[in-house]
């Protein structure tokens, strides 16, 4: 696949070429009896580098720990809002338990996705922890992506600011 890095005025661009690339290629598919999951595979992966702040970090009486996550880009045109849930009181790398993310592009497109898997390497000491997990596109509005994407996130947390690559592909 291919990686694109994107700032605010190429993501805009991008998109509107995604969006007419994937309908000629749609158009194409339909004619060839190839079908729409064919062409949405063949998407480019987009990268977005974030970073951002711990907005909150919670333990819950339910024996998790939730952590609230705000950010940008680094090239600017996209916001990230995170929210990350994992068991408490286990060191080490722990399983996602919950998690969602909503992406906001400077031209108003926005998708909301939901975890499907993840683990968190977590420090007890400083209660650092290294994210990696997937999350599946549930909801979108604009072209940003297609129901059923995935976002693949790297992520570093720190106890005030967090940092990290979202990938979204097909």
């Amino acid at each position: 696949m291919l990686g694109i890095c994107l700032a605010l005025e190429p993501l805009s661009k991008h998109l509107a070429n995604r969006h007419k690339h994937t309908t000629n290629r749609n158009i194409r598919s339909q004619r060839s009896g190839a079908s729409q999951s064919d062409s949405i595979s063949a998407m480019a992966t987009i990268i977005w580098r974030a970073t951002g702040e711990v907005i909150e970090r919670e333990e819950l009486l339910d024996g998790r720990s939730q952590v609230v996550l705000d950010g940008a880009g680094a090239a600017g045109g996209v916001t990230a809002s995170l929210t990350l849930v994992w068991l408490l009181g286990r060191e080490g790398e722990v399983p996602l338990v919950e998690g969602y993310i909503t992406v906001s592009a400077a031209d108003g497109g926005e998708l909301n996705a939901s975890l499907e898997r993840g683990t968190a390497e977590v420090s007890a000491e400083t209660g650092a922890a290294i994210v990696r997990a997937t999350f599946v596109v549930d909801a979108v509005e604009g072209g940003l992506a297609e129901p059923g994407a995935r976002i693949v996130c790297e992520l570093e947390v720190g106890a005030e600011e967090w940092r990290g690559e979202l990938r979204l592909g097909p």
